[in-house]
């Protein structure tokens, strides 16, 4: 197949765009989309018409067609905002123009104000994304792609996007759920770095692929670090490198850190929900209590905080509250998933746990080897605890040491202290020596951050000790 568009000759064969002396080479995929695009000239083409002509049998999602749509621009010398032969028609699809050039007046018949547009989901997407929920954040990813379905070079869109994906991941434990999420993130960053190659976001979607990827911690850990020394204005720098600080045992930092980026961002919700954990790890359990409640009063469905009061109430025995707070959470969380965990805590912790109750959370494809060891290690049982934990698969490593504090404030005290337990943290890379290289590094940063390591800290106390 051979046709013109405006002064471009495609030669569909040889995958090539000619005009005059110049030739551009288009992929396989762009070039298929573009000759769906020219069957039907001056229609709008819906993007589930290209996934099924161009992409069949395939699982893939809306960013694939943005990603070859952004191909094809970049090749025709075309932006979102000023398109000349390929028009994006929000929430339908895309139009292909034939022949030369539409005049101005033509042209502005067909275009629809695609950055208003943008902007408008854009903001719609911020709202939900604040709601802290498993429905706003999928509300959020829908309202993040429509901005840059509608607008490909949105880079906050693409920031915005990036966030949900990994909040969504926090959610959604499941292997499948996750290998899809880190999937959509590949097509994500590489359609961002096509269309914005410059941009300097590119930084903190790469950074948060990262997270969601087999990287080590000291990985994570550098690739926050440089982000915050390349761009001082890098707030979320506090709030990300205080949650590495308490998974370290290090909650007086992680909780300066939190206080410095609430400073800085005084309107994002997402600066109250750490601080609980950080006062309960700190000791102060009323404290942990009373900010997991004012979380609550403004986010009534926010499942992680639900999940932490239920624990946390369970463990100081204080039973009718907590069965209140499990109640709500069994109607927050529409898959069970955080639901049926948090039951399962308050069982160990209880000492009710029956060989049943696992078995009914494995057929529901709850009990990962994640949770399998962290309720071993509540029950006291430190060899079943450590033998699950050896085996978790690297892409649950990361969520482990997000949780592991929290899981530790449930174990019998004994088990935090024995030999065995704290042979495995070192194996898995969150022991005494991570604690040990996150302290050099909060004082190395002290001078840009203001934030100096406290010597009274207790477990860095105790690391002398041992060392």
């Amino acid at each position: 197949m051979s046709f013109s568009i405006g002064t471009w000759y495609v030669d569909q064969s040889s995958g090539l765009l000619h005009k005059d002396d110049q030739q551009v080479r288009v992929s396989p995929r762009a070039m298929d989309v573009l000759c769906h695009l020219a069957e039907n000239a001056g229609k709008t083409v819906a993007i589930a018409d290209l996934l099924e002509r161009c992409w069949p049998n395939s699982l893939v999602g809306n960013n694939a067609v943005y990603k070859v749509i952004s191909e094809l621009r970049a090749a025709f010398g075309e932006k979102p905002s000023q398109p000349i032969y390929l028009f994006g028609i929000p929430k339908k699809g895309y139009r292909l123009v034939l022949g030369d050039p539409p005049s101005q007046e033509v042209r502005k018949s067909l275009e629809v104000p695609a950055a208003a547009s943008a902007r408008e989901a854009f903001k719609k997407g911020v709202y939900q994304r604040r709601r802290l929920d498993i429905e706003g954040l999928i509300s959020a990813k829908a309202l993040f792609e429509e901005a840059i379905e509608q607008d490909q070079t949105f880079a906050d869109a693409y920031v915005e996007l990036s966030n949900t994906l990994w909040e969504l991941s926090i959610f959604q434990l499941r292997p499948g759920q996750r290998n899809a999420l880190r999937n959509q993130y590949v097509d994500l960053l590489g359609q961002f770095e096509l269309v914005c190659p410059n941009s300097p976001h590119i930084a903190q979607v790469r950074l948060q692929l990262q997270r969601l990827t087999h990287a080590t911690l000291p990985d994570v850990e550098a690739g926050i670090r440089q982000q915050y020394l390349e761009d001082n204005t890098y707030h979320e720098f506090f709030l990300k490198y205080g949650e590495l600080l308490l998974a370290a045992r290090l909650p007086s930092e992680a909780l300066q850190y939190s206080d410095k980026y609430s400073e800085l961002c005084p309107d994002d919700p997402y600066r109250s929900i750490y601080r609980g954990g950080i006062l309960r790890d700190m000791g102060d359990i009323d404290g942990c209590l009373n900010e997991r409640r004012r979380v609550l009063d403004r986010f009534p469905n926010e499942i992680g905080t639900l999940t932490g009061i239920v624990v946390e109430l369970t463990k100081y025995e204080k039973e009718f509250e907590a069965q209140h707070y499990l109640s709500l959470l069994k109607q927050a969380d529409a898959e069970g998933f955080w639901y049926t965990s948090a039951n399962l805590y308050m069982k160990a912790i209880k000492g009710e746990l029956t060989k049943g109750d696992v078995e009914e959370a494995s057929r529901l494809g709850v009990a990962t080897q994640q949770l399998h060891g962290a309720l071993s290690f509540i029950q006291g049982d430190v060899e079943s605890g450590c033998m699950h934990w050896r085996s978790l698969e690297p892409e649950l490593l990361m969520t482990t040491s997000r949780y592991i504090i929290g899981i530790e404030f449930c174990m019998p005290s004994q088990i935090k202290d024995d030999a065995r337990y704290q042979a495995l943290l070192d194996q898995l890379g969150l022991g005494r020596r991570w604690t040990e290289y996150l302290s050099i590094r909060v004082n190395e940063l002290s001078p840009l951050t203001g934030i100096a390591l406290t010597t009274s800290n207790p477990d860095l106390a105790r690391l002398r000790m041992i060392n």
